[in-house]
């Protein structure tokens, strides 16, 4: 029987399940495998792994490994010592074991946030529908009270071709008597300033044309200035001339 302890590598498959777990991204597979490793390591020292199996799960359920795990599998690797590859497994299988933790709460996260979200639009949708049946209701008033409207102004409109053309009012009648007086007024004031003043009424005919005069008629030309001749240069004499004179 082996001892507990001292120098010793992996095994062929230990590596082999090394490599592969580093691989592989389902639950079944990785508990499956962890266990394999456990039970490797610990038979190449005399000893036998856990006899229980891990429960297969799901599956094909998706669970890639942790940053922290795939540290785990390297250090693992290059162990020799028994107690550190055994306590390395251990961390390995907690390290799963909070990864699937991990994902599931996202994964929970991920279904109350869908249920929240379906929740929300059956509420919008409510709204909507409320929003819907109020403005049918309005719409429906509105139209109630259009059809009274209309009933109304058709009979009115009967009545009125029923009466004829209608007659002004007493403020119309007044005003259009009081502007025909005026009217009046105005043309009997003008006939009477042309009967008192025949030279200034205004004349029917148009004024016949005067004739132009000669002045009127030449053109406004201005006439040319005579050519000023030039002035002859002014001899000035010097101050000494007039001194000695």
């Amino acid at each position: 029987m082996a001892r507990p302890y001292g120098y010793k590598r992996l095994t062929r498959k230990a590596r082999h399940l090394i490599h592969h777990l580093r691989r592989t991204k389902h639950a079944s597979v990785q508990d499956q495998m962890v266990h394999e490793l456990r039970h490797e390591v610990s038979r190449t020292h005399g000893f036998r792994g856990p006899k229980k199996a891990p429960d297969p799960g799901k599956a094909g359920r998706w669970r890639p490994l942790t940053r922290k795990a795939k540290q785990l599998l390297t250090r693992l690797r290059k162990a020799k010592v028994w107690r550190v590859q055994k306590q390395l497994v251990t961390e390995l299988a907690r390290e799963i074991e909070r990864g699937r933790r991990r994902i599931d709460r996202a994964r929970q996260a991920a279904v109350r946030g869908r249920a929240r979200v379906r929740a929300g639009g059956g509420r919008v949708r409510a709204g909507a529908q409320r929003t819907r049946r109020a403005g049918a209701r309005f719409r429906g008033r509105v139209r109630n009270g259009q059809e009274k409207l209309l009933t109304r102004a058709e009979r009115k409109q009967a009545e009125r071709e029923k009466r004829g053309p209608r007659k002004p009012g007493a403020v119309r009648r007044l005003r259009g008597a009081a502007q025909a007086s005026a009217r009046r007024a105005r043309r009997r004031i003008r006939a009477t300033w042309r009967y008192r003043h025949p030279g200034r009424a205004r004349r029917t005919t148009p004024a016949p044309l005067r004739p132009r005069t000669a002045r009127a008629q030449a053109p406004s030309v201005r006439p040319l200035r005579p050519v000023r001749a030039p002035r002859a240069p002014r001899v000035r004499r010097s101050p000494r001339a007039r001194t000695a004179r």
